[in-house]
């Protein structure tokens, strides 16, 4: 069953969409099983039919929710036969709907159950963008508000959309970011598949990098980062093939920042075999990556700032400040790492919780 995750809006809460969830599960569910019928065994049939409702994504304001709603049985027929083959996306069908939060009025954007991704309300959340599964191919497809209509985007030139990956609005509202194939990548995919799927003869290579399915798979998370014009669908390389992680959009839309998470080696440790690249893009022509912090098998998870100044990272219990043009990261909690008291020598730990919107302030724990 899907779990709902709940948020604060930026006015201090969203009681209404809560409760509008919750109303809609109990509808969904149906009565219960023990009103007005006697007591019967729950069957894997009954399991099979239970309803769960996701909050996909919501507006900025929390006026507009996308819900899907989807049961254990939406998932079957899935091919465990293709297990490790990077191409295959296996079924995960579900009613798709946007929500108002103040009316509690839904509306379906399709007849029929449909497999979706990566949805994503525009700034002004007029309208819904998303990645969606049809006869094997993935479209981008953006439903308009105000037209109720859903169009799909056709790219050009023609490129096939990773499924997975970022799917980000600009701020302005004219374009996507997000993650495309390069044009053989489904044939070298499917490929290495095929050769340690139904090859005479596999082997595996202690002195290879790679165990043979590790190499496989690791083509799944492959793809070019882009920039998509809606109104041409005009198709702009940013990036090229890579493992793209934690990917950014600057708030004034002038750069962009992520991190690349190469694997290296078969890993039989945690926190070992895979190089990670942080890198800020400036969204012009000619433009190239600026590494923001060294690259190696080190692993942060930074928090870039509302302005996109600089980022934060916590580490070995310290919260640390750095920005794209400083050499090394400043300590921001060094001075409050105290022993707890004069007969506990523990020191104080820190974690990063998140910003504030203004950027000014920072919540630890």
């Amino acid at each position: 069953m899907s779990r709902l995750r709940f948020g604060f809006s930026p006015s201090g809460g969203i009681p209404l969409a809560v409760f509008l969830l919750l109303a809609l599960s109990v509808q969904l569910a149906g009565p219960a099983a023990t009103e007005g019928q006697s007591l019967r065994t729950f069957t894997v049939d009954d399991a099979l039919r239970v309803r769960s409702a996701s909050v996909a994504d919501a507006t900025d304001d929390a006026r507009w929710l996308a819900v899907t709603v989807s049961s254990p049985r939406s998932r079957m027929g899935t091919d465990h036969f293709r297990y490790g083959d990077p191409t295959y996306v296996g079924p995960s069908l579900a009613d798709f709907l946007v929500m108002d939060t103040e009316t509690g009025e839904s509306t379906p954007l399709f007849d029929d159950p449909v497999q979706v991704q990566g949805t994503s309300w525009s700034p002004d959340g007029d309208r819904l963008a998303f990645r969606r599964y049809v006869n094997e191919t993935v479209r981008l497809e953006v439903w308009d508000r105000d037209s109720g209509n859903v169009e799909t985007i056709r790219l050009r030139p023609t490129r096939e959309l990773a499924w997975g990956g970022p799917l980000i609005w600009l701020p302005d509202g004219r374009g996507l970011l997000m993650g495309v194939r390069t044009p053989t990548w489904a044939t070298d995919a499917r490929a290495a598949y095929e050769a340690m799927e139904f090859g005479p003869i596999v082997v595996q290579d202690s002195s290879e990098p790679f165990l043979s399915w590790d190499a496989v798979r690791n083509r799944g998370s492959l793809m070019e980062m882009a920039l998509v014009d809606l109104d041409s669908g005009a198709v702009t390389i940013l990036g090229p093939e890579a493992p793209y992680q934690d990917v950014r959009v600057a708030e004034d839309g002038s750069h962009i920042t992520y991190t690349t998470s190469t694997p290296l080696r078969t890993s039989y440790e945690r926190g070992e075999g895979t190089e990670y690249a942080y890198l800020k893009l400036d969204l012009e022509e000619g433009a190239e990556p600026v590494e923001v912090m060294e690259k190696g098998e080190r692993r942060i998870r930074p928090s870039w700032s509302p302005d996109g100044s600089g980022f934060v990272y916590a580490e070995e219990g310290d919260i640390f400040w750095k920005t794209p043009e400083a050499d090394s990261a400043r300590n921001l909690t060094e001075d409050y790492r105290v022993p707890l008291s004069e007969s506990d020598s523990t020191k104080r730990s820190f974690s990063l919780e998140r910003w504030h919107p203004d950027g000014d302030r920072l919540a630890f724990r």
